[in-house]
């Protein structure tokens, strides 16, 4: 049964509380019904459930708690770690995941720890997402949309406004030449959860929606509910 928030439905797992949702007392993202400490249990619970469910392809060294707000997560997948790729390649990424205080109403800061070569990634190894981050958006899919921006799903790769001029120039050379090679893994970006965006008809909220789905949706912003096809 969908919840309050109408996050719980076919497109993802909720992580409002049940209680919550029966309730409905956490129908607005800015209020004070859902506590940070209520949250990042949520966010650990599906972090694990994710790390089991993926085989090895997650792996959390650290998980996030209000006293450290903050992940380590490797990756096992295949992505560039120079311009030297696709002769050389890195088959392992770390990334530290940063949660601001005023999280999840302020997007996590995640930069690699090991090397990469991405126009997406600074050379200091935080990545820019280039998309608007959105409160109700988990942990565990935005580790998912990291996995598929480190290798290169051409979805993400954004070179019209890179994070690292000379990879994005790298990267355009390397697709026509290698087309192949792109993206890094596709076993990988196969296996996380795809979302497309919708807008609310009500309220024009930008809501993300796992992809492949047809059924009803619950506004958080707004409450209205309305029918998507993704």
């Amino acid at each position: 049964m969908p919840c309050g928030l109408g996050m719980c439905s076919k497109y993802s797992p909720c992580w409002w509380p049940a209680e919550l949702c029966r309730r409905g007392a956490a129908t607005n993202l800015t209020g004070a019904a859902m506590t940070s400490s209520v949250r990042l249990r949520a966010d650990v619970a599906a972090l694990q459930a994710l790390a089991s469910a993926a085989r090895g392809r997650f792996e959390f060294e650290v998980l996030p708690s209000e006293a450290r707000p903050e992940a380590l997560l490797h990756l096992t997948c295949s992505t560039a770690g120079s311009a030297r790729y696709p002769v050389q390649r890195e088959s392992r990424v770390t990334i530290h995941i940063a949660l601001p205080e005023r999280y999840p109403f302020q997007a996590p800061v995640a930069t690699v720890r090991t090397p990469i070569y991405h126009p997406n990634v600074f050379p200091s190894g935080v990545i820019c997402l280039g998309t608007r981050w959105l409160a109700a958006e988990g942990l565990d899919l935005f580790v998912q949309r990291l996995l598929r921006l480190v290798t290169f799903d051409p979805l993400l790769v954004n070179t019209a406004s890179p994070a690292n001029r000379e990879a994005a120039a790298w990267y355009e050379r390397a697709l026509r030449q290698h087309p192949q090679a792109f993206p890094s893994d596709l076993q990988a970006t196969a296996q996380a959860v795809e979302r497309v965006v919708r807008a609310c008809p009500s309220c024009a909220r930008q809501l993300r929606l796992q992809r492949g789905r047809t059924g009803s949706v619950r506004c958080p912003a707004c409450g209205a509910e309305f029918q998507a096809q993704t």
